[in-house]
């Protein structure tokens, strides 16, 4: 809205404001809409396949997701502060 001081008229002003905030003023105080995502690495997901096409056992596959769950602990507490 402009930095004016005049006297203008009830309705040209609501249009301003209307343009300025279209949603009104209560939806400047919404909290935003925030989505996590949950993706498996491709380490996990090439495990699992293998797994299901019989290339490793059971027990392999538990010991590499070990491994691998492991490793991204690590890498993440590395990235944290």
């Amino acid at each position: 809205m402009r930095a004016v001081h005049d006297n203008p008229q009830l309705e040209a002003l609501l249009d301003e404001q209307a343009t300025a905030a279209p949603r009104g003023p209560v939806a400047l105080l919404t909290p935003p809409e925030l989505h996590e995502e949950f993706r498996l690495p491709p380490e996990a997901i090439q495990i699992v396949a293998d797994l299901l096409a019989g290339t490793i056992s059971d027990l392999e596959a538990a010991a590499a997701l070990g491994k691998l769950r492991t490793r991204l602990a690590k890498s993440r507490a590395v990235l944290e502060p």
